[in-house]
């Protein structure tokens, strides 16, 4: 989990956690969108828990330490 989210800068994690505990969709996939072109793959499957409205996998992966 820790290299999922190291990939991306600490700013956008934080932007993703806080629509993650908005329980935004909408805002949380624009910001995953935003991570895509810095790890695609990653991007992907955080997408894919968003789609599924599994906010508790992702705000674990993005809660800062």
């Amino acid at each position: 989990a820790a290299n999922i989210t190291a990939a991306l800068p600490a700013e956008l994690r934080g932007r993703i956690y806080h629509a993650t505990l908005e329980l935004d969709p909408e805002k949380t996939l624009a910001l995953l969108a935003e991570a895509e072109p810095i790890a695609p793959g990653i991007a992907r499957e955080l997408r894919a828990r968003a789609e599924r409205f599994d906010f508790q996998s992702l705000q674990q992966l993005f809660q800062p330490t």
